[in-house]
């Protein structure tokens, strides 16, 4: 996000990957720590997203990251956005990574449900 190739903070923040009831359908949310109303990122997790190690970041840091492309809809309107999101443990990004991996499968495996539900309604 932003002009050329500098990154613009969003916030430090919560985040949770949500799994919507009847859909089965994945969202990452993250929300401002010292305004929780505020909505950072809210992004569906699409099957297609493959989260990438920041750059300059590794096992071997202090602190570890991931980057990935996305659809956020944090502010009201659908805008392609680059989120990255970096831990101060290795453990946590590891962590992060596995239940990331675990709603893209799922998001996969659903196929176009989503689609048939919203057809039906629902």
């Amino acid at each position: 996000e932003g002009e050329g190739e500098q990154w613009v903070r969003r916030g430090a923040g919560s985040f949770k990957i949500n799994k919507h009831r009847v859909s089965g359908d994945h969202r990452f949310l993250m929300r401002d720590d010292t305004n929780p109303a505020e909505i950072l990122i809210n992004a569906f997790l699409d099957h297609r997203i493959v989260l990438t190690p920041i750059s300059g970041a590794g096992i071997s840091k202090k602190e570890f990251g991931w980057v990935w492309s996305c659809h956020d809809y944090s502010n009201g309107s659908l805008t392609e956005r680059v989120v990255g999101i970096d831990f101060a443990r290795v453990d946590w990004a590891l962590e992060f990574k596995d239940c990331f991996e675990r709603g893209r499968q799922e998001q996969l495996a659903q196929g176009d449900a989503s689609e048939q539900l919203a057809k039906m309604g629902l």
